[in-house]
């Protein structure tokens, strides 16, 4: 990465040394928030301008070691990464892409050329690259799935044609920013889908106009397979929430956003989850072997959300309502400053802590707050539904789910994703990283639960693991694993 201008640009943040570009990137952040600190008014804002580009640039040095080390894809890593930040929220918590980057290929460009020209750039970009898909999945490009991108063999209006050879630009921020909605078996035999297709939605803004878009991932035993985005249209504007409008009509009125195009100081940089999702990789996974499992014990949440005066949930307080709970379990490995809980499903304690519970409470905060402040009573009864590769800093983790249910007629499948860490010659050190719950009604349950029998899951002490895995996949199947999604009775 070339950082020769970051360095003539802020020279007092970077000092001679042989250390390797990561840690210069690094140690110079660390001085930046110490100036933060103890900067007066007029030299904190050069602090906080240099911060936002060295921690960008740390995320980039970061991204491109790990992916070179890894699978020798450094300098496509390298092009794609520098794109990455134009994922932006609404004030929803939807995610979508503004298109902006790799634009100048269209320059001067005759748009009837768009497509070739959008062809060969994902060619040299992507192909036989393997990209982030939606929150914790990965997803393989090859050349056929390019093709089907280009080549559809659908004939879309002017307008979207355009957009969507534009959009190519930012392939993996579309994929990224993706939102898992379905899966169907496969018609067509095609060799990368024998366990059928499954469909991610996708929002993204060009040249002012939104689109959405549906992108067709292939499943086999090798894994997920890119191949292309259909059901292309325009999002009328009265449909469109009021944050994302200050995207399409107006570049400098923005205050509603949420703008991640630049990580701010204190943030963490989003990790990636490579799930051990093929039955070959974990054979304790598969639908016949969690069945084995006791009833999964139903979370009674009794914990009202506290609001602020601007109607958002106080993270504050949830966030220490959550640490209150866990501590509450009394484990004996509890210190001053760190709680554990004992997960009994895969005999390990885990460490909760607020930076964990925090990240839960960035998007959609009121499904996940009710879970998040009663954390150690779900996650004592969580279990295993699949693993994490290991990655950068960790040796890999696991997915946790558990259920809770308030009195209200709601049910919320909660989702923990728990990283290990190597601590000297111990057992790997396993860490809450983060909580996704969703809520749910009782007329929002698999068809296949005894409706008229079942009023709430506030009246059951107890769902067994068949029709807790049917909610599951209902609502997290990104994190299961093939042999669960395609199993006969999920198909």
């Amino acid at each position: 990465i070339e950082i020769t201008e970051l360095k003539a640009q802020f020279p007092e943040y970077f000092p001679e040394s042989g250390d390797s570009l990561a840690k210069q990137i690094y140690d110079a952040y660390v001085k930046v928030r110490d100036n933060v600190v103890n900067a007066g008014q007029s030299s904190a804002l050069r602090a906080i301008t240099a911060a936002d580009r060295i921690i960008e640039e740390y995320a980039l040095a970061e991204t491109v070691r790990n992916n070179a080390r890894n699978n020798g894809t450094a300098a496509k890593t390298s092009s794609i990464q520098k794109t990455k930040y134009s994922i932006r929220t609404d004030k929803n918590g939807n995610k979508y892409v503004h298109i902006t980057e790799n634009q100048g290929i269209f320059d001067k460009a005759d748009e009837k050329d768009y497509k070739r020209i959008a062809s060969n750039f994902m060619s040299k970009t992507y192909k036989n690259v393997t990209l982030p898909l939606s929150d914790y999945n990965l997803v393989h490009v090859s050349k056929t799935g390019i093709n089907k991108y280009n080549y559809p063999g659908v004939d879309y209006p002017s307008d979207i044609k355009s957009a969507k050879s534009k959009a190519a630009a930012e392939l993996h921020n579309l994929l990224e920013a993706s939102e898992y909605i379905g899966s169907s078996a496969d018609s067509k035999n095609h060799p990368f889908a024998e366990y059928g297709f499954e469909y991610y939605k996708t929002r993204f803004v060009v040249d002012g106009q939104t689109f959405d878009g549906i992108i067709d991932i292939g499943v086999s035993k090798n894994g997920a397979t890119f191949y292309g985005m259909s059901n292309i249209e325009r999002v009328p504007l009265d449909s469109m929430p009021s944050a994302l409008l200050s995207d399409v009509t107006s570049a400098s009125n923005r205050g509603t956003l949420i703008d991640n195009s630049i990580p701010r100081p204190g943030t963490d940089v989003k990790e990636k989850f490579s799930l051990k999702r093929s039955i070959e990789e974990v054979d304790k996974y598969n639908y016949g072997e969690l069945l084995k499992k006791k009833d999964m014990p139903v979370t009674m949440l009794t914990e009202e959300i506290p609001y602020k005066e601007n109607g958002q949930p106080d993270r504050t307080a949830v966030l220490s309502k959550g640490i209150e709970n866990a501590r509450s379990k009394n484990n004996p490995n509890n210190t001053d400053s760190t709680t554990y809980i004992y997960v009994k499903d895969i005999d390990k304690n885990i460490v909760v802590g607020k930076n964990g519970l925090k990240h839960g409470l960035t998007r959609k905060a009121d499904e996940t707050a009710i879970s998040t402040m009663q954390i150690g009573d779900i996650l004592q009864n969580a279990i295993a539904v699949n693993e994490l590769q290991p990655r950068d800093n960790t040796v890999g983790g696991y997915v946790l789910m558990g259920i809770g249910a308030d009195d209200k007629g709601n049910y919320y499948p909660t989702r923990i994703i728990v990283n290990n860490y190597e601590v000297s010659d111990i057992e790997p050190l396993g860490v809450v990283y983060a909580i996704n719950a969703k809520k749910r009604t009782v007329r929002e349950l698999p068809p296949s639960l005894p409706h008229n029998s079942v009023t709430s899951y506030s009246s059951l002490s107890t769902i067994n693991i068949a029709d807790f895995l049917r909610v599951v996949k209902d609502n997290f199947a990104d994190t299961l694993s093939q042999n669960l999604l395609r199993w006969g009775e999920y198909a």
